[in-house]
């Protein structure tokens, strides 16, 4: 792999991680905001509910269900209520039951501060938020379809972006590497014409410290030649 092709991977390989880093810091910020927004929704929503007549009613079948004073049909969150020995009641015409953790136990029972979480039933990502009751733990839960779609819609933008930025640090690095290499390309060409010319008084058109090039080139001239030819040249004036 030659000096260049190196030179132009190092370049492009600092523009992509640079676009890279900014990608990711992209994504979870706007991750962080979007679940801010569902979690301050869930939380007017919990301590509206919490703050409403609560009971346990009987249903025409004989089943017991969480009356909170209000359809739950209306709501945007799935409600339930979890007792202190893990028993659960939900809204009513509510089927599944969200997952009680130990933590959920523990809230019921008067420990702990209210938390959120995120959990999965029946296929479908819920944010959860827990929070602490007379005797039991209530909790209120969302749905993150929307979020994760629009997650889903920011990262595929993420990632154009990322490409494209990764495809311009190349261009860029080439670019680089052919304008960083064009003195030592002018250096070399010129050691070249020296060594076959023997004219030590033609000048280099860039000040570049000697390099491997320019010294091997120069071992193969006669040590006698090449000091005749330094005593013979004289200073130019400007």
């Amino acid at each position: 792999m030659s000096f260049r092709t190196r030179l132009a991977l190092v370049a492009a390989a600092a523009v992509a991680l640079a676009v890279l880093a900014a990608s990711f810091v992209v994504w979870f910020v706007v991750r962080d905001q979007l679940y801010s927004q569902v979690d301050k929704a869930l939380t007017a929503e919990g301590e509206g509910v919490a703050n409403g007549p609560l009971r346990l009613e009987t249903g025409p079948l004989g089943t017991v269900y969480l009356d909170i004073g209000r359809p739950g049909f209306g709501l945007t969150s799935y409600v339930q209520a979890v007792r202190q020995d893990g028993k659960t009641f939900r809204t009513f015409g509510e089927g599944g039951a969200l997952p009680v953790s130990k933590q959920t136990l523990k809230l019921a029972r008067g420990g702990g501060n209210e938390f959120f979480t995120n959990q999965t039933v029946s296929g479908v990502k819920l944010r959860v938020l827990t929070m602490g009751g007379n005797g039991f733990a209530l909790q209120v839960a969302r749905s993150l379809s929307d979020t994760d779609r629009a997650l889903n819609r920011i990262r595929l933008f993420l990632f154009l972006i990322a490409g494209f930025g990764i495809a311009v640090a190349a261009g860029l690095g080439l670019v680089v590497a052919r304008a960083a290499l064009a003195p030592v390309r002018s250096l070399t060409r010129t050691a070249e014409e020296v060594s076959e010319t023997r004219d030590l008084s033609r000048r280099i058109g860039v000040e570049l410290p000697i390099t491997e090039a320019v010294c091997s080139v120069l071992e193969g001239m006669p040590l006698q030649e090449l000091a005749s030819g330094l005593m013979g040249r004289r200073p130019t004036e400007e």
